[in-house]
């Protein structure tokens, strides 16, 4: 699988995610989404002994930068 951008993870969230009240999230509701969801998902990576990610580290992003 190729790597994503910020923009087109959010564009693909945004096109596929609705709530049952039919109110569209926020792009920054969805950025902090997809920001919490890679830190847990890296965090159980090295837990659980990954080996292609020796440590964590914060990073900040922007929506054109990606």
């Amino acid at each position: 699988m190729a790597a994503m951008t910020l923009a087109e993870a959010r564009a693909r969230v945004l096109e596929h995610l609705d709530d049952p009240n039919n109110r569209r999230w926020s792009s920054a509701q969805v950025d902090s989404a997809l920001r919490a969801g890679l830190s847990s998902c890296l965090h159980d990576y090295n837990t659980n002994g990954g080996s292609r990610f020796v440590a964590e580290q914060s990073v900040t992003t922007s929506a054109t930068t990606g």
